[in-house]
């Protein structure tokens, strides 16, 4: 099943059959195909549209916008890491894998355009106070903390002590509550990890993870003891992918991070776009190596069989060749015995025939006994060998052992 559909190919669908059907054909729940349908600007059918077709109605069907403002004209199911590049195996949908993935992708505007967008669209970013305005986020685990610091003697662990305790930890908290709540203004999804620590934070941007790190600066700086901040932060934006990659990095060299809140909130929207186009291109990329791939495995496959077809040509000449030998040698046993052929001798000559004619591969054709093996195993094509060495040794032993010197 494709992970990629145009916004066209969606919005047929949605107004087709209700969201609910047609949600497990794109391998969604029918909730996330509807907020994937309300991101991308794609029209859906409204309540009793369904029951007003049934009885016999034409309820109107708006045509399908163009996409917003930085939004790509396709829609991904599924999570980036789905795409794999394994080991080929042959599928129902080979012909569609296999195809070229066409032009690079191409985006409408540039990254200057989508800056400006985004100084349009934010204001000014203050910093509340937790008790006044405080992101449900943040509310946990400060609540959390705050738990954590009541709970008797001894309160908490020293090498852990609780976030409420740490006049740098709460200014961790009262800056990413200011973040949250722009995000939040701005129609974003800001969440903290699965830890519930401040120290994983993202922001989801359309469809884009934009993780954000709030730590100290990775190398104490002696310039920081000149200014008021005696404990500094620094905020990098992260890609969730590369994670030694940073899309921005903000310092308190000059200014504290609460006068740079607003050109933060802005580079996260234009990283959301960055790191959505790096990711299509990335795409795009995978996909002509997997098709290279596998038509590298292709003519890897077909050149293994040729090379099993000739090394089984090569067998089967040689099993003739052992067999006629056999036959000779057998006549010549009789030959030299013609006149006192003993009844031994006559019972090793049937037995020595009777291999002979198991080992002819033109024997074995006629008498419809294919003993070739498939020919992806190179050693199965190499057992006859081993099976006619041992029958000439067995042969040479058993007519030493009847014929004497």
């Amino acid at each position: 099943m494709k992970k990629n559909w145009s916004r066209k190919e969606v919005y047929e669908a949605v107004w087709k059959e209700p969201v609910s059907i047609i949600a497990a054909r794109f391998e969604v729940s029918d909730v996330g195909l509807a907020k994937a349908c309300r991101r991308s600007a794609i029209p859906v059918p409204p309540r009793g549209y369904w029951a007003r077709l049934r009885a016999g109605q034409t309820p109107e069907r708006p045509p399908l916008p163009p996409p917003p403002d930085g939004r790509p004209d396709r829609l991904f199911f599924g999570r980036d890491t789905s795409l794999v590049v394994a080991p080929h195996s042959p599928s129902q949908d080979d012909d569609e894998d296999d195809e070229l993935p066409g032009e690079p992708p191409a985006f409408p505007d540039d990254l200057v355009e989508r800056t400006e967008r985004a100084g349009q669209q934010v204001r000014r970013v203050g910093v509340p106070s937790l008790r006044k305005r405080i992101h449900p986020a943040i509310a946990s685990i400060v609540k959390r903390e705050e738990e954590r610091r009541g709970q008797g003697s001894p309160r908490w662990d020293p090498y852990n002590p609780p976030l409420v305790e740490s006049r740098w930890e709460m200014r961790r908290l009262r800056l990413l509550n200011a973040l949250f709540l722009a995000f939040e203004r701005l129609g974003l999804h800001p969440e903290v990890g699965r830890s519930g620590r401040p120290t994983e934070v993202s922001v989801l941007v359309d469809e884009t993870r934009v993780p954000l790190m709030l730590e100290p600066p990775r190398v104490f700086r002696r310039r920081y003891r000149s200014y008021a901040i005696s404990n500094p932060l620094e905020l990098r934006i992260a890609s969730e992918w590369k994670p030694d990659e940073a899309h921005g990095i903000w310092e308190e060299r000059k200014l504290p991070l609460e006068k740079q809140l607003r050109d933060i909130v802005i580079a996260v929207l234009v990283a959301g776009e960055t790191l959505r186009r790096e990711r299509e291109l990335e795409r795009y990329k995978l996909k002509l190596e997997l098709v290279e791939l596998r038509k590298q495995q292709e003519r890897d496959r077909l050149e293994a069989v040729e090379k099993a077809r000739v090394e089984e040509l090569f067998a089967d000449a040689r099993a003739f060749r052992v067999a006629n030998e056999i036959r000779e040698y057998v006549g010549a046993v009789r030959a030299r015995d013609r006149e006192k052929c003993s009844p031994e001798t006559e019972s090793w000559a049937s037995w020595a025939l009777t291999k002979a004619a198991a080992i002819d591969p033109i024997l074995s054709l006629r008498e419809g006994q294919d003993r070739r093996r498939s020919p992806r195993s190179p050693w199965a094509i190499r057992q006859p060998e081993c099976a006619i060495r041992d029958e000439r040794a067995s042969l040479v032993s058993r007519a030493s052992q009847l014929q004497g010197p």
